[in-house]
């Protein structure tokens, strides 16, 4: 019979009269159940990744007789499942043998070619055989199409269709694989319930999914071709030679077994990994699968997208991202709700669009990338760079430089802006190429400016025509409110902007003379360095220096790509993150062209303007002990204790924060360096909460303005006994004659092993980053899913003094004692009578907050 391997006398299974003939007789015998091919007990291991283990996951069952599948699986906790079958004596049967005791079941007589199901109700559709009656019809070819069409058609977005057949990929998958549903395809042989290797195995699984947002364009598209053929021959094979059109992307991930018996297809998204790992093995698909241990059970993430889920092995996003290794697999791990739930909510993100999820998880499988429209690519290229998924982040850039137009320069600029890789490279060229580019996408440009002002600014000081670079600063005081780093002095601005909206600082030049130029500004590296930019050969080699105040000395290092203002304001944003040099270079394989910061015995006070920084976003400072022995993933020789860009290294947060929390962390690591041996999670800690730290006045520190920041590690000597020594650190806010103190470590302290490393000198590093789930810091005021503002923070006026020029002969003459007896002495409120009354009896640096105390340190 046509679409059989053989040809074998077999019972009509393809007609509905057999079947409610079958069943009628099976219950006159006494048979209450009988499973086709396989059951729960074979099938648990391939069904429960596909639910994500989530048991209020819809299943819809195809075809399913009197099978106790979704018994079984109502008894393992899924217990939203309907189960259709064109015999109704089945499904009259099964309703009522369970009634009493799984009533949830929906028990319906369909045919499964003809559902009154609405399109994209089940997230799993199972078919256990039905198939195989299909390819009996006199009609297989167009019954197959029918079944196949409708199982499609009730399969949600992001949902999958499992498919159990004793008929082998030849025959099955030209249809699975159809152009006209677009599925991909993972096809597993099975024996007793388990993998197969053999040549001719019981049944297959085909594993379809997840289906796509485009789904529905494929079958319109694709659909008339198969129906004509079909309908003209509808008892032929759909040869997979001549009538199967297979996607490029399905061809391209096509391989055959050494016996040649058993076609294998890697689909785009994994969904089974135990047999991914074992094709891995046996077919070469994937190196990289090889080195990782799948004899564990499977474990999925869910994406939750606005159309739907995806689902992705674990294990392949933790061996291919950092951002996904930090969140599912590191020490903070359990802090991440995504860890504890499995479920990495997206649906707030409007990048993380199914096409662009499922671009994304076919890379990290494929390590390949292309797209058909530039919106697409964009929204790729911001979730990989998210995600930390830089090589991808390089092959999106590639693949838009070969597509860069005098009509997307822009547009392509404004994505790259700052990245210093050759598609910014590119657009600054064609920008200088063509004089009149600008002025010919005036309107377009003001818009993007409008949106952007970074964007005009950096147009400015690239070096525009005069009348263009007025617009530009014209919009950008306009649209920015101020002139903050401007481009025109006062007067010239007067002249092209006649009235500024309400609140805009007409003072354009303020902090700036116009005959010294333009502030700096710099490309703002991910994680590594990088080559110059065609703007970033503009500047100077001085745009990076940064002054310290170290024990009354102003001396300058070095930023490289940072935004310094007056040599001693940096200003960050997101997925910024600066080394401190004692040279201007980006070398950092060199110990000795970085500064090191020698914080024990000393204390390190900044002035902190977080600007709305809020929820979701992570603006920090701290010390590690770079350079790493090797470059890590990101080229930079990175290391921290949780052994971020692949190298592992003892780490000190001088400060981590938002708006709404502030922490201090001590993070030890042991020789040899490892995941092992640092503690990632850090201990001790401490940290300030609503009520002393947070926006609005209801805060002793008010985030909603500028604070100051102190952090001093006091060396505590007995001369006697060597074993009462410890570290102990104290953390100080104070603003408008308001502070607070906290402190960590003590005798047997883990920070006294950190000790060593703070003596010796770290590596200071100023780094900003997001995170969907940050309530480990910011939990108390804050849930997930979080979305940071991105709003820029400045750090000003960096200042490093030895603790022990800090005496009590530095403090002014003393009140009268009787004087000072309404003085809280662990509370400095910046008075001249505090600090009169106080100076002497304290610890801190500086010991007084009032502005007339005048250290000799103080300048």
């Amino acid at each position: 019979m046509a679409g059989h391997e053989e040809k074998v006398d077999l019972p009509d299974f393809g007609e509905s009269a057999y079947w409610e003939e079958h069943y009628v007789k099976a219950a006159a015998d006494g048979e209450e159940v009988y499973d086709w091919l396989v059951g729960w007990e074979q099938l648990q291991w391939l069904l429960e990744p596909l639910l994500a283990r989530d048991v209020e996951r819809q299943v819809l069952h195809l075809g399913n007789g009197n099978s106790p599948l979704p018994e079984d699986m109502f008894d393992a906790g899924y217990v939203q499942q309907t189960a259709v079958d064109i015999s109704e004596a089945a499904m009259t049967h099964m309703e009522a043998r369970n009634r009493g005791c799984r009533p949830s079941i929906v028990w319906k007589a369909a045919d499964c070619r003809r559902l009154d199901i609405p399109s994209d109700s089940f997230p799993l559709v199972v078919d256990k055989s039905t198939l195989d009656a299909f390819f009996c019809h006199d009609q297989h070819a167009l019954a197959i199409m029918e079944f196949v069409k409708e199982a499609f058609r009730v399969t949600a977005v992001g949902g999958a269709l499992i498919s159990v057949s004793m008929h082998r990929p030849k025959s099955v998958l030209p249809w699975l694989r159809h152009k006209a549903f677009a599925w991909n395809v993972t096809t597993i042989p099975i024996e007793d319930g388990q993998p197969s290797a053999r040549a001719r195995p019981r049944c297959h699984a085909y594993i379809c999914g997840p289906k796509r947002c485009e789904a529905q364009k494929s079958l319109e598209v694709h659909w008339p071709r198969l129906y004509a053929q079909v309908t003209e021959h509808p008892d032929s094979d759909l040869s997979s030679s001549s009538a199967s059109e297979d996607s490029d992307e399905a061809r391209t991930y096509t391989r055959t077994s050494s016996t040649g018996e058993d076609e294998v297809v890697l689909a785009a998204e994994v969904w089974v990994p135990w047999a991914e790992q074992q094709r891995a093995a046996q077919f070469g698909l994937s190196k990289a699968f090889v080195s990782l241990d799948f004899a564990e059970e499977p474990k999925f993430a869910t994406f939750r997208l606005a159309e739907g889920s995806l689902f992705f092995d674990q294990r392949l996003l933790i061996s291919r991202s950092e951002y996904f290794r930090n969140m599912l697999a590191s020490n903070h791990a359990q802090d991440w709700r995504e860890s504890r739930t499995g479920q990495i909510d997206l649906r707030k993100e409007e990048k993380a669009t199914c096409k662009s999820m499922s671009a994304i998880l076919r890379f990290i499988l494929t390590d390949s990338f292309s797209f058909e429209d530039l919106e697409t690519a964009q929204m790729v290229r911001a979730l990989a760079d998210q995600f930390c998924l830089f090589s991808l982040v390089a092959k999106v850039d590639l693949e838009l430089l070969s597509r860069l137009t005098t009509e997307n320069v822009l547009e392509l600029l404004e994505m790259t802006l700052d990245s210093g890789n050759q598609l910014e490279d590119a657009c600054w060229k064609m920008l200088e190429a063509d004089g009149e580019l600008l002025e010919k996408q005036a309107e377009e440009l003001e818009a993007m400016i409008a949106k952007n002002p970074k964007l005009g600014r950096k147009l400015v000081l690239f070096g525009l025509g005069s009348s263009m670079a007025r617009l530009l600063s014209a919009v950008l005081l306009l649209t920015s409110g101020r002139a903050e780093l401007p481009s025109l002095c006062e007067s010239e601005v007067a002249s092209l902007v006649q009235k500024p909206r309400s609140g805009t600082d007409v003072q354009a030049c303020q902090g700036f003379k116009c005959e010294r130029g333009h502030p700096a500004f710099g490309a703002r590296p991910k994680r590594k360095a990088h080559k110059a930019s065609a703007l970033q050969t503009l500047q100077s080699d001085s745009d990076y220096a940064f002054e310290i105040n170290e024990d009354g000395v102003w001396n300058t290092y070095f930023l490289p790509g940072a935004t310094i203002i007056d040599k001693r304001t940096v200003n960050y944003g997101i997925n910024d993150k600066y080394y401190l040099m004692a040279k201007d270079t980006t070398d950092y394989s060199n110990a000795a062209n970085f500064h090191k910061v020698a914080l024990a015995g000393k204390t390190i006070i900044t002035t902190v303007n977080l600007n709305g920084a809020g929820c979701g976003c992570n603006v920090n400072f701290f010390l590690v002990n770079m350079p790493a022995s090797s470059p890590g993933q990101y080229g930079d020789y990175y290391c921290d204790a949780n052994c971020v860009g692949g190298n592992c290294c003892a780490e000190f947060d001088i400060n981590e924060m938002n708006t709404h929390a502030l922490q201090v962390t001590n993070h030890n690591c042991f020789n040899p360096p490892s995941h092992s041996t640092c503690d990632g999670n850090g201990d001790p800690l401490l940290k300030f909460l609503p009520g002393e730290f947070g926006p609005g006045s209801s805060n002793t520190i008010d985030t909603d303005y500028v604070f100051n920041f102190s952090l001093q590690a006091q060396e505590n000597i007995n001369p006697s006994d060597s074993t009462q020594n410890y570290l102990e650190v104290y953390a100080r806010l104070w603003q408008n004659g308001k502070t607070v103190t906290k402190s960590m470590g003590g005798i047997g302290s883990p920070l006294n092993v950190q000790w060593e490393n703070l003596a010796d000198g770290m590596v200071l590093v100023i780094d900003y980053w997001q995170s969907g789930d940050l309530t480990w810091l910011d939990g108390a005021s804050c849930t997930a899913p979080e979305s940071c503002s991105g709003n820029h923070a400045d750090l000003s006026n960096m200042t490093l003094i030895t603790n022990a020029l800090e005496t009590s002969g530095n403090c002014p003459e003393q009140e009268a004692a009787n004087l000072c007896n309404d003085i809280d002495a662990s509370s400095d409120d910046a008075s001249e009578h505090w600090c009169k009354c106080a100076c002497a009896s304290t610890r801190f640096v500086p010991r007084c907050l009032w502005s007339g105390y005048s250290p000799a340190w103080a300048v």
